[in-house]
């Protein structure tokens, strides 16, 4: 019976996933940031988001979407828009969260976002992954390597690539949300949930704002 995949290909696409997911960038550092400030389940519910991403990235590679992207610069341009608006947002937001403590007793960081629906919760992971266009074009640039000519159609092969990645990057990423909750409680001065609502407006406005000068580069290239 022929293989559907080269298993040696699917093992070092998956040995080269967990090391790529456990690399510093922009996913794990969300997640490792709202774990930090709002526990494992937060971090953990942000992963699936940013899994739903992958899924459409995942898809749209394997429909030759991300190519069609790739060679026009507006649309990728007002992808890249898009992307750095909502980053915006997210730094806005984690700015003006309040901090409630009493000299003696500690309390997360109260805003709306603390009771917010499951649905929304998952639609903030997945719009940080869906709108940053980085993704597929990295998927175009990488899967490629462990595509095999036998077995499954090509477009099949990227779907499952991209399931081998999505699965990878859930385990990496449910690990950091559930060790950084760990490490985040034993912390209870205020000064540390201070400095981690900036540490998360930073961050989100710094990949916003690396976000606007790539989409300017971009656009003066074409």
């Amino acid at each position: 019976m022929q293989e559907i995949m080269d298993k040696t290909l699917l093992i070092g696409f998956f040995a080269s996933s967990v090391i790529l997911a456990i690399t510093p960038g922009p996913d794990i550092l969300f997640v490792l940031a709202e774990s930090l400030a709002k526990g494992a389940k937060r971090g953990i519910l942000i992963t699936a988001g940013l899994c739903l991403g992958i899924c459409m990235h995942t898809l749209l590679c394997a429909a030759g979407i991300s190519l069609i992207i790739a060679q026009t610069p507006s649309l990728y341009a007002a992808i890249q828009c898009l992307g750095a608006i909502y980053l915006a947002v997210l730094a806005f937001e984690a700015s003006r969260e309040k901090i409630g403590a009493s000299s003696t007793n500690f309390s997360l960081p109260e805003t709306p976002q603390n009771g917010e629906s499951l649905p929304k919760t998952l639609a903030r992971g997945f719009l940080m992954n869906a709108l940053n266009p980085k993704v597929g074009l990295f998927f175009l640039a990488f899967m490629p390597q462990f595509i095999s000519e036998e077995g499954l159609p090509k477009p099949a092969q990227f779907a499952v690539l991209g399931l081998v990645f999505m699965v990878s990057a859930a385990i990496c990423f449910c690990a950091v949300s559930v060790l950084a909750a760990k490490f985040a409680s034993i912390f209870k001065s205020v000064k540390f949930w201070i400095l981690m609502k900036w540490a998360r407006a930073l961050l989100f406005a710094s990949i916003s704002f690396i976000i606007l000068l790539e989409m300017a580069k971009t656009l003066s290239d074409a």
